[in-house]
């Protein structure tokens, strides 16, 4: 056993416990270097620290808090990801988005004009295709389309409508974009490039 040195000052057996805590959060380190000053300071340094240290155990249940919130949101986030994810097929199949289409056009009334491929876009995380619709339709049967296009099982967003010309009766041209997300890159797609479709239109 170490022989105590002269002048050191003895811990008192109740302390244990808070000095022990206090090693990993390098409290001892600062208690070593301060075993030279008096030993009034020693002991005021020693009381600063295990004060810091008792208020962080006090704030412990509020961080454990926080920090369910978090991974709550965290998790809402990751089930969200997972359901987009599921909306985009591994190619355009565009042809199925405008026969979808045609289908809805029908069902409530829009004329549908003319549907034309744009843009293809590739991102690390998704593959996507423009595509431009022009239609006849009055204001019923347009929000009708529009809500039912986006309750369809794949993931097509709505980036711009236009109204490009004069009504006629109750019904007037549009001009719809939207946007076929595809090729969600997974862990398991990561090394495999999406398909480029042909521009066809």
């Amino acid at each position: 056993m170490q022989r105590r040195q002269p002048g050191s000052p003895i811990l008192p057996a109740s302390l244990i416990p808070v000095v022990a805590m206090s090693v990993g959060l390098g409290v001892l380190a600062l208690i070593y270097l301060t075993a030279s000053q008096p030993l009034i300071t020693w002991r005021a340094s020693l009381a600063n620290q295990t004060r810091n240290l008792r208020l962080s155990l006090q704030e412990a249940p509020g961080v454990r808090s926080r920090h369910s919130v978090l991974k709550s949101q965290l998790d809402g986030l990751l089930t969200r990801v997972e359901d987009v994810t599921k909306r985009m097929p591994n190619e355009p199949r565009d042809d199925e988005f405008l026969a979808d289409l045609s289908r809805i056009a029908r069902e409530k009334g829009v004329q549908l004009e003319d549907f034309r491929r744009g843009t293809v876009s590739q991102d690390k995380t998704h593959s996507s295709l423009n595509v431009m619709v022009t239609a006849r339709a009055n204001h019923a049967g347009l929000c009708g389309l529009i809500d039912a296009v986006q309750r369809l099982p794949r993931l097509a967003e709505l980036n711009e409508m236009q109204i490009t010309g004069a009504a006629q009766g109750e019904t007037y041209p549009v001009l719809l974009q939207y946007t076929l997300y595809y090729a969600a890159v997974t862990n398991d797609t990561a090394a495999t490039p999406a398909p480029v479709p042909a521009r066809r239109g």
